[in-house]
């Protein structure tokens, strides 16, 4: 260790015996402070290079350090002396950078991010060149999901998104402007009433918020979760479609076909009657171009018929509409929660009469109305048929079979009858009435609770939850949350073709 100079320093004689008797120089920090030694201080070195002090030969403090030795009467005269600043102060920062660093490595990143969104761009517009997209047009918005604002019917995008015990109903017509045209009611998960609409010309499903519409319009409706629905037409291009209110009293809106089908409004249901349903009641609609014979509309004329249970005695009602009134021929004893399906029907070019299919408690049964006969229960349900279960769903489809194909080609013109019954295992069994099949009378011609065949489609075959039919021997099912669609084989009634999944 380096000595201060000779005026930093004091000569201590150390005259105790077995010590050397050479002066020590004793240094310490903070000189030139002169240090005050105590008369009986004892101090000596060792040969570990460490001082002994002590002011009693009996005990002894061994230090490195000979200040940290003063007895601490004398510790006063030595305070510690402030540490110099070893270091200059830190700069400011802004995350770990300078400030001028950060504000370079800042533009340096903002120069990359628009480099990339340039790069990406370019690579959209390519691609939009390559598909043949006309750059001066706006690139339209993608399409709603159903529960979104929709001004138009919307291309088809993929599966529905349906409220999980939505039920199901469909309708067709054919018009010039469009030519043939399918439709299916649902509802989406929040309850709102959807319809989706395929036309032969585009050959493609679109679909409509119809709740909205009504929101629109200041004509809201509220729609139980999970209501009936039911679907109609008529040949001046509008369609109708029926469900229950929160309150269980059917409801009915409209529109007229345009390409938008924007304009729904409320049918005469709420203003001519208020129809309380059963709450757990199916509904089936269907309309009829009545001769002057009619009964129940003896001016003739086109009419809608509306069938459901009353919830005041239990029993099946028909009403006619415009304006709605009940039909005084028709109330019909069947099980609570009945399903019900009503079709045309024509037979041996009698006119156009209806068939209406139920369920009676243990089987599957009929009633038959005519333009001049009314309702009656049809003979060949009488017997046995095939069995039902409660709140089994049924539907329905007629269409006419052509003069060659009738018994002995006799050039009239009958309709074949199909009743669909959803069994408990998601299966479909069939019930059909056929003219081509030969036989003494028409009761012969019935087939009941036949084993369908599902051609084509998913595989595994799928099990439906939902059922519906129309009137162009179109099948529609809802399984697993995908409405599918098939066509019935014309020459057997039992086979259904796989024609694809709907989407919008």
């Amino acid at each position: 260790m380096a000595h201060p100079p000779p005026e930093y320093q004091r000569d201590l004689k150390v005259p105790a015996a077995g010590y050397s008797d050479m002066p020590i120089p004793v240094t310490y920090e903070n000189a030139p402070i002169p240090l005050h030694i105590d008369p009986g201080l004892q101090l000596a070195t060792t040969t570990s290079n460490k001082f002994v002090v002590s002011d009693n030969p009996d005990k002894e403090t061994w230090s490195t350090n000979a200040l940290s030795a003063v007895p601490r009467l004398h510790a006063e005269a030595f305070p510690p002396s402030p540490a110099a600043p070893t270091e200059p102060p830190a700069r400011r920062t802004i995350c770990g950078f300078r400030r001028r660093t950060f504000l370079i490595v800042l533009a340096i990143i903002a120069v990359l991010l628009v480099g990339i969104a340039g790069l990406v761009s370019g690579l959209v517009v390519s691609r939009n060149n390559s598909n043949g997209v006309n750059n001066n047009e706006p690139i339209p918005a993608p399409a709603p999901t159903p529960s979104s604002p929709n001004d138009h019917a919307q291309p088809s995008a993929g599966p529905p998104k349906m409220l999980n015990n939505t039920q199901l109903a469909v309708a067709r017509w054919s018009e010039p402007a469009h030519g043939a045209m399918s439709f299916v009611a649902y509802q989406d998960p929040v309850g709102s009433l959807m319809l989706g609409v395929w036309t032969q010309n585009d050959k493609a499903w679109k679909s409509v918020n119809v709740s909205e519409r009504l929101l629109e319009a200041s004509n809201p409706i509220q729609p139980k979760l999970g209501t009936p629905l039911a679907c109609a037409t008529n040949d001046g291009y509008y369609i109708a479609i029926f469900f229950l209110d929160t309150s269980n009293v059917v409801r009915a809106v409209y529109t007229k076909s345009d390409d938008t089908y924007r304009y729904w409004r409320p049918t005469h249901l709420y203003s001519d009657a208020r129809l309380l349903a059963a709450p757990d009641t199916q509904l089936s609609a269907y309309w009829l171009d009545c001769t002057p014979a009619c009964r129940g509309n003896p001016d003739g004329g086109d009419q809608i018929r509306l069938f459901f249970e009353s919830a005041s005695d239990d029993m099946l009602h028909a009403y006619v509409g415009a304006p709605w009134k009940e039909a005084p021929s028709f109330s019909q004893s069947g099980r609570a929660a009945s399903a019900l399906a009503a079709v045309p029907f024509m037979y041996n070019g009698n006119g156009l009469g209806m068939r209406l299919f139920f369920d009676v408690g243990d089987k599957l049964a009929m009633k038959s109305w005519g333009n001049s006969t009314g309702w009656h229960y049809a003979d060949a349900f009488k017997g046995s048929t095939h069995p039902t279960f409660p709140s089994q769903q049924i539907a329905a489809s007629s269409f006419a079979v052509s003069p060659s194909d009738v018994n002995n080609n006799q050039p009239v013109l009958s309709w074949a009858l199909i009743a669909l019954q959803l069994e408990q295992d998601g299966q479909l069994a069939a019930t059909y009435w056929d003219p081509r099949v030969p036989s003494k009378g028409a009761v012969d011609k019935w087939t009941f609770g036949s084993r369908v065949e599902l051609v084509g489609g998913p595989e595994p075959a799928p099990r439906f939850q939902r059922i519906a039919m129309n009137i162009d021997r179109k099948f529609y099912g809802i399984a697993d949350n995908v409405i599918l669609e098939y066509q019935v084989d014309q020459a057997d009634l039992t086979r259904f073709v796989y024609v694809g999944e709907v989407k919008f």
